[in-house]
């Protein structure tokens, strides 16, 4: 009987995957892969934020908890928002002033239709996963709101196509006052602010 070789790549397409696994190599052969992703690129880049999209399988790691109040407060800061849920349920119970998205065939051509793309992952969950969504965006030309200290984040930071946030918003804000007072506020209930608005002095949220 004849045997016949067939060769094998291992890698990966994260760098902090990569790193972790390279250590069962004997040979340091365990390469980067490019993202497979072509993209639909944009005609021409956006000018104006209007529309915002909330892409993917929505759960837990990917923010579930806070999501629905985050949209609601930016439809009433004045923005459009797509939220696509590819398991339904998420949209039952979303604001219908929303364009609400279950499964689509071509995640790339609603994600062109979007002027900006937030993903409000965990980033203890994403420090070393990757996510789709985000590669589409970059490839389609789409700027993206990615977590710090994330695998997407790092994508973020190293194409510089988009901003990345630093506070979970399952975290609070603590405030000193001079009067020696400690306030604090959650970051999901910190309000958005219009496309045109100076924003708010953080005082005025407390009692």
């Amino acid at each position: 009987m004849r045997q016949s070789s067939i060769p094998l790549r291992i890698g990966s397409i994260e760098p902090a995957l990569r790193y972790g696994y390279l250590s069962l190599t004997t040979d340091e052969r365990f390469q980067k892969f490019p993202v497979p992703y072509p993209g639909k690129p944009i005609s021409h880049p956006r000018k104006v934020l209007r529309k915002i999209g909330f892409m993917g399988h929505q759960r837990g790691e990917k923010g579930a908890a806070f999501m629905l109040k985050l949209v609601n407060s930016l439809i009433d800061a004045g923005y459009q928002i797509v939220l696509q849920d590819s398991t339904e349920k998420m949209i039952q119970h979303a604001n219908p002033k929303a364009k609400l998205l279950g499964f689509v065939p071509d995640i790339a051509e609603e994600i062109a239709q979007c002027d900006l793309i937030v993903l409000p992952y965990s980033p203890e969950q994403y420090r070393a996963k990757g996510s789709g969504i985000l590669w589409e965006a970059l490839a389609t030309g789409i700027p993206v709101v990615a977590p710090y200290h994330s695998a997407p984040g790092q994508w973020v930071e190293h194409t510089g196509a988009g901003v990345l946030f630093i506070a979970n918003t399952h975290d609070y804000l603590l405030c000193f006052s001079n009067r020696g007072r400690l306030y604090w506020l959650k970051v999901w209930e910190v309000p958005a602010g219009s496309r045109g608005s100076r924003g708010r002095p953080i005082v005025n949220m407390f009692p």
